[in-house]
């Protein structure tokens, strides 16, 4: 009889945290076709705005004890708002961290 596993929530991928990531971000005045390829820094978010949003993910797509402990490193506020969305799409899939 197999182990039992734990699955995160449900599926995500690149595109579905983007567009989680907008609505968390969103400004009326960003055109939201172009909002992908800035940089979190653009928008406003530092270092404890970016722990912030991968919280909001976590909690969106998986259950929030079961989604990975992260490097803090891992994501700067110098990434572009698909660069973050890749990497958490990642984790969340079970990824690579950096542990």
């Amino acid at each position: 009889m197999p182990a039992e596993t734990h699955r995160l929530g449900r599926d995500a991928d690149t595109a579905c945290v983007v567009s989680l990531l907008w609505a968390l971000l969103g400004d009326p005045g960003i055109d939201d076709s172009n909002v992908a390829g800035r940089t979190l820094a653009d928008l406003d978010v530092d270092d404890a705005g970016v722990a912030d949003l991968w919280a909001a993910v976590r909690e969106e797509f998986g259950e929030r004890g079961l989604g990975p402990e992260i490097d803090p490193d891992v994501f700067d506020p110098n990434m572009t708002v698909t660069a973050v969305a890749a990497t958490m799409a990642s984790l969340l899939v079970g990824g690579d961290h950096g542990d």
